[in-house]
Protein backbone atom coordinates (compact mmCIF):
# COMPACT_ATOMS: atom_id res chain seq x y z
CA UNK A 1 0.00 0.00 0.00
CA UNK A 2 1.29 3.59 -0.40
CA UNK A 3 0.50 6.23 1.72
CA UNK A 4 1.52 9.98 0.84
CA UNK A 5 1.35 13.02 3.30
CA UNK A 6 0.20 16.41 2.91
CA UNK A 7 -0.41 19.00 5.36
CA UNK A 8 -3.07 21.70 5.52
CA UNK A 9 -1.91 25.38 4.55
CA UNK A 10 1.04 26.19 7.47
CA UNK A 11 1.81 22.73 8.25
CA UNK A 12 4.49 21.27 7.07
CA UNK A 13 5.35 17.25 7.12
CA UNK A 14 7.78 16.00 9.96
CA UNK A 15 7.67 12.35 9.87
CA UNK A 16 5.52 9.21 10.38
CA UNK A 17 5.67 7.04 13.68
CA UNK A 18 4.21 4.15 15.26
CA UNK A 19 5.07 0.68 13.50
CA UNK A 20 7.69 2.74 11.21
CA UNK A 21 9.63 5.65 11.41
CA UNK A 22 10.65 7.55 8.38
CA UNK A 23 10.95 10.96 7.42
CA UNK A 24 9.54 10.91 3.82
CA UNK A 25 6.05 11.81 2.74
CA UNK A 26 5.52 9.25 0.61
CA UNK A 27 5.53 5.49 2.80
CA UNK A 28 4.90 2.40 1.12
CA UNK A 29 3.89 -1.18 3.54
CA UNK A 30 3.52 -4.60 2.67
CA UNK A 31 0.37 -5.76 4.39
CA UNK A 32 1.28 -8.56 5.77
CA UNK A 33 0.44 -7.65 9.45
CA UNK A 34 -1.41 -4.82 11.63
CA UNK A 35 0.25 -1.35 11.44
CA UNK A 36 -0.34 1.94 13.46
CA UNK A 37 0.66 4.90 11.57
CA UNK A 38 0.84 8.36 12.42
CA UNK A 39 1.59 11.39 9.79
CA UNK A 40 2.94 14.08 12.10
CA UNK A 41 3.30 18.08 11.13
CA UNK A 42 4.74 20.96 12.46
CA UNK A 43 4.98 24.18 12.01
CA UNK A 44 8.04 27.05 12.72
CA UNK A 45 7.00 30.20 15.22
CA UNK A 46 8.91 32.85 14.20
CA UNK A 47 8.18 35.37 17.27
CA UNK A 48 9.67 39.35 16.68
CA UNK A 49 9.05 42.59 18.74
CA UNK A 50 10.47 46.30 18.37
CA UNK A 51 12.46 47.47 21.22
CA UNK A 52 11.51 50.12 22.11
CA UNK A 53 8.15 49.53 20.47
CA UNK A 54 7.75 52.55 19.26
CA UNK A 55 11.02 52.75 17.78
CA UNK A 56 9.85 51.00 14.19
CA UNK A 57 7.82 48.30 12.97
CA UNK A 58 8.90 44.93 10.96
CA UNK A 59 7.24 43.96 8.09
CA UNK A 60 7.36 40.47 7.04
CA UNK A 61 7.22 38.64 3.90
CA UNK A 62 5.25 36.09 3.39
CA UNK A 63 3.08 37.44 6.03
CA UNK A 64 2.57 35.40 8.74
CA UNK A 65 4.11 34.14 12.73
CA UNK A 66 3.54 30.34 12.01
CA UNK A 67 5.08 28.84 8.90
CA UNK A 68 6.02 25.00 7.72
CA UNK A 69 9.73 24.13 8.12
CA UNK A 70 12.23 25.26 5.60
CA UNK A 71 9.67 28.24 4.46
CA UNK A 72 11.81 31.42 4.00
CA UNK A 73 11.15 34.76 5.01
CA UNK A 74 12.30 38.30 4.88
CA UNK A 75 12.11 41.04 7.93
CA UNK A 76 12.18 44.10 7.13
CA UNK A 77 12.82 46.74 9.93
CA UNK A 78 11.53 50.44 9.42
CA UNK A 79 12.20 52.96 11.89
CA UNK A 80 9.91 55.30 12.83
CA UNK A 81 10.49 59.36 12.65
CA UNK A 82 13.67 60.61 14.87
CA UNK A 83 14.69 56.68 14.99
CA UNK A 84 17.53 54.45 13.46
CA UNK A 85 17.45 50.72 12.87
CA UNK A 86 20.30 49.29 15.16
CA UNK A 87 19.80 45.75 14.22
CA UNK A 88 18.88 42.33 15.48
CA UNK A 89 18.98 40.55 18.46
CA UNK A 90 17.87 37.32 19.96
CA UNK A 91 18.24 33.76 18.37
CA UNK A 92 19.70 35.39 15.05
CA UNK A 93 22.08 38.82 15.69
CA UNK A 94 22.66 40.86 12.86
CA UNK A 95 22.91 44.36 11.28
CA UNK A 96 21.38 43.49 7.82
CA UNK A 97 17.79 44.69 6.84
CA UNK A 98 15.96 43.19 5.32
CA UNK A 99 17.17 40.22 6.98
CA UNK A 100 16.33 36.73 5.33
CA UNK A 101 15.91 33.44 7.36
CA UNK A 102 15.01 30.12 6.39
CA UNK A 103 12.66 28.48 9.24
CA UNK A 104 13.75 25.06 10.58
CA UNK A 105 13.24 26.10 14.32
CA UNK A 106 11.25 28.50 16.35
CA UNK A 107 12.94 31.74 16.25
CA UNK A 108 12.50 34.98 18.71
CA UNK A 109 14.13 38.21 17.33
CA UNK A 110 13.91 41.96 18.41
CA UNK A 111 14.36 44.60 16.20
CA UNK A 112 16.69 46.76 18.04
CA UNK A 113 15.71 50.76 17.34
CA UNK A 114 17.60 54.22 19.12
CA UNK A 115 18.15 57.97 18.47
CA UNK A 116 21.04 60.13 17.80
CA UNK A 117 21.89 63.47 19.67
CA UNK A 118 24.40 65.59 17.98
CA UNK A 119 26.30 68.11 20.19
CA UNK A 120 28.10 71.10 17.93
CA UNK A 121 30.82 72.96 19.63
CA UNK A 122 33.27 75.67 17.37
CA UNK A 123 36.07 75.73 18.78
CA UNK A 124 38.23 78.78 17.30
CA UNK A 125 37.80 80.08 13.92
CA UNK A 126 37.82 76.72 11.87
CA UNK A 127 37.15 73.74 14.24
CA UNK A 128 34.07 72.07 14.86
CA UNK A 129 33.45 69.14 17.66
CA UNK A 130 30.98 67.06 17.15
CA UNK A 131 29.75 64.77 19.81
CA UNK A 132 27.33 61.78 18.61
CA UNK A 133 25.29 60.68 21.92
CA UNK A 134 22.98 57.21 20.99
CA UNK A 135 23.18 53.42 20.17
CA UNK A 136 27.31 52.99 19.02
CA UNK A 137 26.33 49.47 17.54
CA UNK A 138 25.15 51.32 14.70
CA UNK A 139 27.68 51.96 12.03
CA UNK A 140 27.75 56.02 11.39
CA UNK A 141 29.38 58.21 8.89
CA UNK A 142 29.32 61.96 9.30
CA UNK A 143 30.00 64.11 6.49
CA UNK A 144 30.35 68.08 6.81
CA UNK A 145 29.73 70.24 3.40
CA UNK A 146 30.15 73.97 2.88
CA UNK A 147 27.09 74.29 0.64
CA UNK A 148 23.69 72.67 1.42
CA UNK A 149 24.25 70.74 -2.37
CA UNK A 150 27.67 69.98 -1.31
CA UNK A 151 29.60 68.17 -2.21
CA UNK A 152 30.15 66.33 1.39
CA UNK A 153 33.14 65.10 2.41
CA UNK A 154 33.40 62.06 5.41
CA UNK A 155 34.72 63.43 8.73
CA UNK A 156 36.92 60.61 10.92
CA UNK A 157 35.21 59.70 14.09
CA UNK A 158 37.08 58.78 17.40
CA UNK A 159 35.10 56.77 20.18
CA UNK A 160 35.45 57.94 23.77
CA UNK A 161 35.16 55.67 26.24
CA UNK A 162 32.32 53.49 24.16
CA UNK A 163 30.06 55.60 25.14
CA UNK A 164 29.70 58.66 22.31
CA UNK A 165 31.55 59.30 18.77
CA UNK A 166 33.75 62.72 18.58
CA UNK A 167 34.28 64.05 15.02
CA UNK A 168 37.17 67.14 14.24
CA UNK A 169 36.66 69.26 10.95
CA UNK A 170 38.47 71.64 9.89
CA UNK A 171 37.83 73.74 6.74
CA UNK A 172 39.98 77.18 7.42
CA UNK A 173 38.06 80.75 6.14
CA UNK A 174 34.74 78.41 6.29
CA UNK A 175 32.18 80.43 7.83
CA UNK A 176 29.29 78.13 7.77
CA UNK A 177 29.25 74.20 7.39
CA UNK A 178 26.76 71.82 6.96
CA UNK A 179 26.42 68.42 8.41
CA UNK A 180 24.87 65.09 7.94
CA UNK A 181 24.93 61.83 9.71
CA UNK A 182 24.34 58.56 7.82
CA UNK A 183 23.78 55.02 9.37
CA UNK A 184 25.24 52.20 7.49
CA UNK A 185 22.62 51.81 4.57
CA UNK A 186 23.45 55.37 4.09
CA UNK A 187 20.05 57.10 4.74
Amino acid sequence: MKLSASGLSGYGFHAWTGTVNINSTNLTVRMDRDYALRAEFRTVELDVTSDPPLGGMVFRNPPGFNYPPGTTVTLDARPSAGFGFIGWSGSVTSRQNPLTLTLTQNLSLVAKFGTFVLHLTKVGVSNVIILLQGPLETPLQLEYANRLEGPWLPVTPQTVGGKAVVWHATSPGIRQQYFRALVADGK
